[in-house]
């Protein structure tokens, strides 16, 4: 990917002077910090090749020790499952029984590289693949609350300098910094995700003239935005109502910014009504209004949400494997099963020896991968099985009926 040639995306620009309406104050809010934010957008994707124009405080080529420390925490599910309670609402298949550890499959449904061409693809299935997404998104939701399973090894998810994965997890954090933050000013958090959503929700701006995420990146930073916007309004609702009631344990960058508030004679309400304005706006976004949101993918809609946590499931090396096994089929007439499994096969001894040779999982009973139904992973467990004198199980959970399952 190209480097910027252009220094004057990340100029700091100078602090506006303080004005006196409310219109004004929004706008200082959204527009003080943007070179730092878009910053850290192009160094978090381009792995710092461009980390001398940063003028963040953790530099982008530290995402991956950051993301590996995050992981360090051995993680264990809350409850055993109970295959026969979760039959009743899901299509369970025990493929290899197990004694120590169960590798759960759940099944991804793809959307293709663009919208348009994922509507044409499926035309009047379109309904039917929304469905199954959402289907998808209820089974996660019943294995994170109802057993505490809440890690997932997801496809397409790599953990290489520059990858989706590190741009995605690196806001995250960024996010986590600032919220658990107790001083620094309010406008940080909302720079992060408006001057974000600024930046890609044009599919011809600036920016992405640089730096061409793909739709799906887009789709979900887009969504990614929308929801730290609608938590951001909560948290302010919240805390002014506590600072209202004389409250004084509010974090210092709440209490500066309600003073200013009374100082400037700013409308609260009117404050928060612009930031719920702004939320909706954000939602109605072309690429994820409604249920297209559902096109993205179930697990990546939770990611967003923070009601999952995503873990890579790629190596880069694998899936160079197997997109040279598929440049070998395109050759070919008729694939066969068999040849389809052996393409795929890189990937699938990939995600099986990262799932379960991660400390993150030792003490867990259950390691689940979020991967296609093209995906057949009992050869890769029962041969991990041979060679490491092991007793791993494997069940494949996925929705019941539809024309995806």
């Amino acid at each position: 990917m190209e480097r910027f040639e252009s220094e004057n995306l990340f100029e700091e620009r100078p602090e506006p002077k303080k004005e006196t309406t409310e219109k004004s104050f929004f706008e200082r809010i959204y527009k003080s910090k943007t070179a730092r934010i878009l910053a850290l957008l192009g160094g978090l994707s381009l792995g710092g090749k461009i980390a001398k124009h940063l003028a963040v405080e953790s530099p982008p080529q530290e995402t991956a020790n950051v993301i590996e420390q995050e992981t360090e925490p051995t993680y264990k599910e809350s409850s055993e499952l109970n295959l026969e309670d979760l039959s009743q609402k899901f299509k369970v298949l025990e493929e290899i029984p197990g004694r120590e550890q169960f590798i759960i499959h759940i099944p991804n449904f793809h959307s293709g590289p663009t919208l348009k061409e994922t509507e044409e693809a499926f035309g009047d299935k379109m309904g039917d693949f929304i469905q199954a997404n959402k289907d998808a998104e209820r089974l996660l939701i019943f294995l994170s609350e109802k057993y505490g399973i809440t890690e997932f090894f997801a496809e397409g998810m790599g953990d290489h300098d520059g990858s989706t994965y590190q741009l995605i997890e690196g806001y995250k954090k960024k996010a986590a910094d600032i919220d658990q933050s107790e001083d620094g000013p309010f406008y940080e958090k909302t720079d992060l995700f408006k001057n974000l959503y600024d930046a890609i929700a044009d599919e011809k701006s600036d920016f992405l003239k640089k730096l061409p995420f793909s739709e799906p990146v887009r789709a979900w930073l887009i969504y990614w935005a929308y929801c730290e916007s609608v938590k951001t309004a909560e948290a302010l609702e919240g805390q002014y109502a506590r600072y209202r009631a004389g409250d004084r344990n509010i974090p210092p960058k709440y209490r500066e910014l309600f003073k200013i508030w009374e100082l400037e004679r700013y409308n609260p309400e009117e404050v928060l009504k612009k930031l719920r304005a702004e939320s909706a706006a954000m939602r109605n976004h072309p690429l994820i209004q409604g249920d297209r949101i559902y096109c993205w993918q179930a697990d990546m809609k939770l990611w967003m949400e923070g009601k999952i946590k995503l873990l890579p499931g790629e190596m880069q090396t694998a899936r160079s494997a197997t997109e040279a096994n598929f440049r070998k089929l395109s050759t070919k007439g008729k694939i066969t099963s068999k040849e389809l499994k052996e393409a795929f096969d890189p990937r699938d001894e990939a995600v099986i020896e990262l799932a379960t040779s991660s400390p993150v999982f030792k003490d867990a009973k259950y390691i689940p991968i979020i991967f296609g139904n093209g995906h057949e992973f009992k050869d890769n467990v029962e041969k991990l099985n041979q060679r490491q004198k092991r007793e791993l199980g494997l069940l494949k959970i996925r929705r019941i009926s539809g024309s995806f399952h």
